[in-house]
């Protein structure tokens, strides 16, 4: 059984942000927090699980938002150790982003989500709720290609964590990937391919690899779109 060590994780995480490698935020000692920021935080997550018809919601989000621009480690910090937080911001979205009706909405939710799951102690907070992957998985599999490939990139951040790569293959996250392999344009094929790299590290995932025939899509994104690192990465 893999125990995952804590320790080079921290220190590789600290290279990376070091390094300036997109999408990694190094966990380091919590920020400074202003009371009015805890007080947003604490709005977002009082709302109600069905806001999407609630202009106060929808108006908080985007304050949300604008405030993650301006101050964006302790925005992620907050919205990882505020219980509930991330399950609220999930709950707002439909679980496909099929004819979404408030796709500005949808937009900013998942720059928000994208922006808490780069910063490292809030991997296992996504993981732990029980809706989080789920939504991400499915909104990974039906819609407009960019968006799939954008809830993609966020279970790639995801499976940073050792533990999520594993709850990704159970909850089904290969399939959705796959799909994009075949479907997406090279953008999304090679952020498809990086996740599936990250998933197969976990040996616990080796039987849906070869269930949900990674290999075939692997070779068919290799040959349409000579996707050779990413290939020479899954397999």
């Amino acid at each position: 059984m893999c125990i995952p060590n804590v320790l080079i994780k921290l220190c590789i995480e600290h290279w990376r942000a070091a390094n300036k490698i997109a999408g990694v935020m190094a966990a380091t000692d919590p920020p400074d927090i202003s009371h009015e920021l805890e007080v947003l935080i604490g709005q977002v997550t009082l709302m109600p699980h069905s806001p999407r018809s609630s202009k106060e919601v929808r108006n908080s989000i985007f304050l949300l938002h604008e405030i993650l621009v301006a101050n964006e480690r302790a925005v992620v910090h907050l919205i990882g150790c505020r219980p509930g937080t991330i399950a609220k911001l999930v709950s707002v979205l439909p679980e496909t982003c099929l004819d979404p009706d408030d796709p500005e909405l949808d937009d900013i939710i998942i720059r928000i989500l994208e922006k808490a799951a780069s910063y490292g102690p809030n991997k296992a907070v996504f993981g732990d709720d029980q809706y989080a992957v789920p939504v991400l998985i499915a909104r990974t599999l039906l819609g407009p290609v960019p968006m799939r490939a954008r809830c993609a990139h966020i279970l790639g951040l995801l499976a940073d964590d050792h533990y999520n790569k594993i709850k990704i293959g159970e909850l089904g996250g290969f399939a959705p990937l796959v799909e994009l392999l075949y479907v997406g344009d090279k953008g999304a094929k090679k952020t498809a391919a990086r996740v599936i790299a990250r998933l197969c590290e976990a040996q616990e995932n080796q039987s849906k690899f070869q269930k949900e025939l990674v290999v075939d899509a692997t070779i068919s994104a290799l040959r349409s779109d000579r996707l050779e690192e990413e290939a020479q990465d899954i397999l």
